[in-house]
């Protein structure tokens, strides 16, 4: 189903989402995670992407963006598994060690049984 607000399909959304995110854009990846929400998200189909990190990001995202939402995931998600190290989503992570504390003690579980890592409020808009 096309998003009302920009004529992306959540497919779209999601791989555009996935891109902001590994790109260090936290705007961008806030807009998408947005205009994602306005759909069902348990109807996402399993996006096609070029790396496997990216899957790995997608599958994340989309758990946490359904829990927030009280909603079930797409069931793709399920078989998707984590990256082989820790991987922070916020690139000042690198630079800010209590950013960092921060993200380890914070990291919703669909990141971090992924092992990805971010704030507690990763992906919020509020």
């Amino acid at each position: 189903m096309p998003s009302m607000t920009s004529g992306n399909t959540a497919a779209e959304c999601l791989s555009s989402l996935v891109r902001a995110i590994l790109a260090g854009d936290a705007l961008e990846a806030r807009a998408y995670a947005r205009e994602l929400c306005e759909q069902p998200l348990s109807d996402v189909p399993r996006p096609v992407m070029a790396e496997e990190l990216e899957l790995i990001v997608a599958a994340a995202v989309i758990e946490l963006l359904a829990d927030r939402l009280q909603q079930s995931p797409p069931n793709w998600t399920e078989a998707v598994n984590g990256w082989y190290e820790p991987l922070y989503l916020v690139a000042s992570a690198s630079r800010f060690p209590n950013l960092r504390h921060q993200c380890d003690l914070e990291s919703p579980e669909p990141l971090r049984r992924r092992n990805l890592f971010a704030p507690g409020n990763y992906l919020s808009w509020v």
